[in-house]
């Protein structure tokens, strides 16, 4: 979101009450806003073991040790100072998987129920040519959304979790749809959060999208179900993000009306 002056809100002003507050710039009804910026930007994955930090070891060296991505490895457990690490720390990992002959990404998926935009995003890879027989993959939580109704994205739905409820989608550089039809009360960039776009039906359901790439939606244009509202990152370690408010409650997007 930016302001009437073109700067970005320090984050906790989205938490405050505007009351009928409208921007000068755009007209666009702040009270639709505040409160529903709390993403769960960071991917959670499933620790099945956990790591001892070491003398002298720093986010750069356990990049090389691990093979895993720096963004990964916050994402791993985004709550840990990643800057101040100590001998004795302990770190979470994610389940690991020594490939067999003959596997392939896509059989992997299955295996496990993931994503294979996930397994490559969560191992640095650009696509499954990497693979080999005794070789060791890191694989992503199984936690999904049972997928009911209509969503944004044909992919799998992954809990965020905080106080937006919110879910997210890996496909990269793919169309996004609005799951209702409504109108655009508000399309921005929000500062550590990327580009947003809330979509309001007539049962004043408020749809929010998050964290993509790009989108021609202007503030006031109707949307109808099923159109497409932008794309998602090209980046596989960018995710969609999808959440549901009414009356400024957050929703379970799972079971929210698309109406």
């Amino acid at each position: 979101m930016v302001g009437v002056d073109g700067s970005s809100p320090p984050f906790p002003i989205i938490c405050l009450s505007f009351g009928s507050l409208r921007t000068e710039k755009e007209g666009m009804d702040l009270r639709k806003v505040s409160g529903l910026l709390f993403f769960s930007l960071l991917l959670r994955f499933l620790a099945a073991e956990d790591y001892l930090v070491l003398k002298g070891e720093s986010l750069a060296t356990l990049t090389a040790k691990f093979h895993v991505s720096v963004e990964s490895w916050k994402a791993i457990d985004p709550t840990f100072d990643w800057k101040r690490l100590t001998p004795g720390q302990k770190l979470k990992l994610p389940e690991r998987h020594v490939v067999a002959a003959g596997e392939t990404l896509y059989s992997l998926a299955r295996k496990w129920g993931v994503e294979v935009a996930d397994i490559l995003a969560l191992n640095a890879l650009e696509d499954g040519k990497a693979l080999r027989a005794g070789g060791t993959l890191w694989i992503p939580s199984r936690s999904v959304v049972p997928k009911k109704g209509f969503w944004p994205l044909e992919a799998s739905a992954r809990p965020d979790g905080g106080k937006l409820k919110s879910v997210s989608f890996l496909l990269p550089g793919s169309d996004f749809v609005s799951v209702s039809d409504g109108t655009v009360v508000f399309t921005g960039e929000y500062r550590g959060v990327g580009k947003v776009i809330l979509v309001e039906s007539a049962a004043k359901v408020l749809f929010g999208y998050g964290n993509f790439e790009d989108s021609s939606l202007k503030w006031g244009q109707k949307v109808t179900k099923g159109q497409a509202l932008g794309k998602t990152s090209a980046r596989t370690t960018e995710r969609l993000l999808f959440f549901v408010s009414k009356d400024g409650a957050a929703l379970d997007p799972a079971q929210a009306s698309r109406l």
